[in-house]
């Protein structure tokens, strides 16, 4: 889920820095930042402010965009999808809403748009929307193909107010190269309905996976995952199905059954068309009584489902602090923020992500925990996060020990993400790793150095190199080969979000593989425009360009140049080529 924004009245521009254009290293393209066009070839207020970066005050082309996901069709796979949790409507909606972002040349070149149904959409398809009026933000895109050009794209949606309706729903899409985008759009469904109660029971952090083997008793049925957050810490993983492309989808049921505190699901399915879904297990909230991996398996096609089970008890990567006020805290800023080691850094929790290759092998992926001496303060995890993975060569039944993707002396990893391509039988994986980092330690998070400041140097300094995303390959899940995607790495700790006071990254990146080819997206810091936060005494390198003006009685007043470059959050992508 993402954050809220803090929402500033329209002033004008003060400002003493010019925003950089967007830089790409080789092979990288923006997957956002263009020209916005609406899926009917109209517009409307907040399209046009998407695609204006002119306007540093009214206009959304330089906020922020985050949590991508990546599509490939595998009947064209130069025709690829992504998605993102998009601010460029905050101008214009006053919240964000899901991105919608097409290429038809293989990731050379974009168009953005949105999903229907956003805040002022005046599009007989958005209009028609279940989530029109509704809903006041949407995001956690996720999105796959089917094997007849339709593509599927699930998220949620909320009003944000309290009580609030925490909806989980999905669209539908169809390629059409006569329609504006390339995509006709023809419908958006509400799965799992959040209730307006007062304890919430919220839907979040959904997953959905086509069955798109061919020869599956089951191919075309669509399937959805997502945790539901119905208070006092017994967070529960729901599932659908459709079995008619998306037109309606089947009864949410409790699939992580006797498990408590069960989040971060994900699905894979086989050949044979058996369905399976991870999920982290906590520590201390569930019966189990240990941080662990757990799946459970479906053989008729996610009508009913095995009970859980582990694939590997872990020790997982997930950052966390306590404020000064002595609460916890999973990120750290500024202010209300401030926490007590003084670092500031963006959420990461561990959690898994899954696939199955044609020999019906199920690998499992996720950060764990190299644990070093503890120094003392309140910051966490001491050590150091790897990505590893493990395989089941017999549906589930035992689990290879981890291995490591890209094991490495110095570096944090994080947010692992694989597919498989059919045509060359390899497994890809795309992941965050910070071995460029000059102040990396296993103690602290990534980009802060030992005086909880950041490395990059005052605003106008060259491009700082924090953290870069990797690709890596293999064919058995043993044996991997990694690849540097982008060759600008970006500093992951700027300040963006609640009124600049902290850091956010989203929760995953991503990657698609079809026909040999490998797209992979992520969340990028590098066009950001570093600077000053007026309202602190010291700086901590953390900060971005701002406007603000002095009030009589000392205070300093909201940010009144949001989109001349500080809030210029990016999704990147890649292309990979596999022999």
């Amino acid at each position: 889920m993402k954050p809220s924004l803090h929402i500033v009245p329209t002033l004008v521009l003060l400002s003493q820095w010019v925003a950089a254009p967007a830089l790409a290293g080789p092979g990288d393209t923006v997957v956002s930042d263009h020209i916005y066009l609406r899926q009917d070839g109209g517009s409307d207020p907040a399209i046009a402010a998407c695609g204006d970066e002119s306007n540093t005050v009214l206009a959304g082309g330089k906020r922020q965009q985050n949590e991508p996901s990546v599509a490939i069709n595998p009947q064209r796979p130069e025709v690829i999808v992504a998605g993102a949790n998009d601010y460029c409507t905050v101008p214009s909606t006053g919240d964000s809403w899901m991105g919608f972002y097409v290429s038809l040349d293989g990731g050379t070149s974009w168009t953005d748009s949105l999903n229907p149904g956003y805040p002022g959409d005046t599009s007989a398809a958005g209009l028609a929307s279940p989530i029109f009026g509704r809903a006041v933000t949407a995001g956690d895109p996720v999105m796959d193909w089917d094997n007849e050009d339709r593509l599927f794209y699930g998220g949620i949606s909320s009003n944000r107010t309290k009580p609030q309706n925490g909806d989980v729903h999905v669209s539908t899409w169809e390629y059409d190269p006569g329609a504006p985008l390339g995509l006709a759009y023809l419908r958006t469904v509400i799965v799992g309905k959040g209730t307006p109660s007062v304890q919430g029971r919220f839907n979040d952090k959904p997953s959905l996976r086509a069955d798109d083997w061919e020869g599956s008793p089951h191919e075309g049925n669509v399937y959805i995952a997502w945790t539901l957050f119905p208070g006092f810490g017994q967070d529960q993983i729901l599932f659908s199905r459709s079995t008619d492309h998306g037109a309606s989808f089947s009864k949410p049921i409790k699939i992580s059954k006797s498990v408590a505190s069960a989040q971060g699901s994900d699905i894979a399915v086989a050949p044979d068309g058996a369905v399976y879904v991870t999920w982290r297990q906590f520590d201390g909230r569930s019966r189990q009584d240990n941080d662990a991996i757990v799946f459970v398996k479906s053989t008729d096609g996610g009508q009913t489902f095995s009970d859980p089970r582990t694939v590997q008890a872990i020790v997982p990567y997930d950052r966390a602090d306590e404020y000064v006020t002595g609460d916890f805290a999973r990120e750290c800023g500024d202010e209300s923020f401030l926490c007590a080691s003084g670092f500031v850094f963006h959420r990461e929790v561990s959690e898994p992500n899954a696939v199955v290759d044609a020999d019906s092998n199920v690998y499992v992926t996720w950060t764990e925990l190299l644990p070093a001496a503890d120094n003392d303060d309140t910051y966490r995890p001491d050590g150091q996060g790897q990505v590893v993975i493990s395989r089941s060569a017999d549906g589930g039944a035992s689990w290879s020990d981890p291995v490591f993707i890209d094991p490495q002396a110095t570096g944090h990893q994080w947010w692992p993400n694989l597919e498989y391509d059919r045509e060359t039988g390899t497994i890809v994986a795309v992941y965050y790793d910070s071995r460029a980092d000059p102040s990396y330690s296993a103690s602290r998070p990534p980009g802060n150095e030992a005086d909880a400041t950041s490395p990059c140097g005052a605003p106008g300094s060259p491009v700082c190199e924090i953290v870069n995303t990797y690709f890596a390959t293999s064919t058995d899940g043993l044996v991997w080969s990694a690849t540097l995607a982008c060759q600008i790495g970006h500093q992951p700790e700027y300040e963006m979000f609640s009124n600049r006071q902290v850091p956010f990254h989203g929760d995953y990146l991503w990657i698609d593989a079809n026909g040999g080819s490998v797209y992979g997206v992520w969340t990028d810091n590098r066009d950001v425009v570093p600077g000053v936060d007026p309202r602190e005494a010291t700086q901590d390198g953390f900060d971005v360009l701002q406007c603000r003006a002095l009030e009589p009685d000392g205070s300093f007043g909201p940010d009144t140049c949001p989109n001349a470059g500080g809030l210029n959050q990016n999704i990147y992508g890649a292309h990979l080529s596999l022999p």
